[in-house]
């Protein structure tokens, strides 16, 4: 009843058709995982400041510590 091989888009018989849904579905994975990056990239770089900010807190709370021992 249904063939791979034959026409309609489901198999290599189709080969035009068959090509332009898989350029579509490419298309749309590769945006999904570049929108993917891209919010990766963001947290990265928040969680880069925090931490930057955490360290000077740090360095400020013991040196204000340290020159109170002093």
């Amino acid at each position: 009843m249904y063939s791979r091989g034959g026409s309609g888009g489901y198999g290599r018989g189709d080969v035009e058709g068959g090509g332009r849904f898989n350029d579509a579905n490419t298309n749309i994975l590769e945006q999904q995982n570049n929108d993917r990056i891209s919010e990766l990239s963001e947290q990265v770089a928040r969680l880069k400041v925090n931490y930057s900010l955490q360290r000077q807190t740090q360095r400020n709370s013991t040196h204000g510590y340290l020159s109170l021992l002093i």
